[in-house]
């Protein structure tokens, strides 16, 4: 079996989020990082820094590829990292795909989330931009 990037990036995400996020997804990260590890991502379970480094990697890769070019990773307000268009002194307090963490991002718990997530705020920068230009009310 060939591995896809939607099933990396899946079990990068279990692997993720079992360190830094809920502890409760134990037995599906352990497999998750069996399937890492056979293909040299990780070096297992306990390799929880590069597990969240590919998975941030990939999640910013997918936002920049699919948002507006003047969106861009900084941190918001708070410490988090996020993607953002907002421009100034003062940290975005409404920055897109911003973690709960210091220095991290959101955690998804699919490649199918990160898609729906990217694209409700890709309609709403639509959306935004419309009203902007009185296309809509």
């Amino acid at each position: 079996m060939v591995a896809t990037d939607e099933s990396v990036f899946n079990d990068l995400a279990t692997v993720a989020i079992y360190h830094y996020a809920d502890c409760n997804v134990e037995p599906q990260a352990r497999k998750a990082a069996r399937r890492l590890k056979k293909l040299g991502i990780i070096t297992g379970i306990d390799d929880a820094d590069t597990a969240y480094e590919n998975y941030e990697e990939k999640v910013i890769e997918y936002a920049t590829e699919h948002l507006p070019n003047r969106f861009n990773l900084q941190y918001d307000y708070w410490g988090a990292k996020c993607i953002s268009d907002h421009k100034g002194w003062n940290s975005t307090k409404n920055g897109l795909y911003a973690g709960d963490s210091m220095g991290r991002i959101m955690f998804f718990s699919s490649f199918e989330a990160l898609k729906q997530y990217t694209q409700q705020k890709l309609d709403l920068i639509q959306h935004e931009a419309d009203i902007a230009e009185g296309i809509i009310d």
